[in-house]
């Protein structure tokens, strides 16, 4: 797979879209095909090594994904599939947060409210997220620096599919 890998030298991080070692996902976890992501100010400390991701978490960038869930870890770390077809047709909802300092019961909670206050304003189409730019994902050291200078007012998104 490829991802966004941080080069450290000096001061200044260098940004490379590069091949990596698939992840296999834990028991609780899902492996998502990410079609776009975006950048926000916790990857632009995180590439700095500010914000190291919590022990045995995944160094890599993007605390924010959009995509299709492939496989789903089971307890026991087995491996399974989810039918999106499925998801669809009984109007399931599949919800994903990454909140790292947080605890089990506080992401719960948020999710709920998200649920319940968002969401109802997202469907209707009375809210919808601003987005300033979209970058190709190839280009996220430049997109890295528009965020840096803040010059967005909205999502900074970067796509990883055309």
């Amino acid at each position: 797979m490829k991802a966004i890998v941080v080069h450290s030298e000096g001061r200044t991080p260098r940004l490379a879209w590069e091949e990596v070692p698939g992840p296999k996902p834990a028991a609780g976890q899902v492996l998502v095909e990410v079609h776009a992501t975006a950048v926000n100010r916790a990857d632009l400390l995180q590439a700095r090594g500010l914000y190291p991701p919590p022990p045995g978490e995944s160094p890599i960038l993007g605390l924010e994904v959009a995509g299709a869930i492939r496989t789903i870890g089971v307890l026991g770390g087995a491996e399974g599939t989810l039918d999106m077809a499925q998801v669809l047709m009984k109007s399931l909802t599949l919800k994903g947060t990454r909140l790292r300092a947080r605890s089990q019961q506080e992401k719960t909670e948020l999710t709920r409210q998200f649920r319940d206050r968002i969401w109802p304003l997202l469907v209707a189409g009375k809210i919808r997220p601003v987005v300033d730019r979209v970058f190709p994902i190839s280009a996220a050291a430049e997109a890295h620096r528009y965020v840096k200078a803040n010059r967005n007012i909205g999502k900074v998104v970067l796509a990883v599919r055309p």
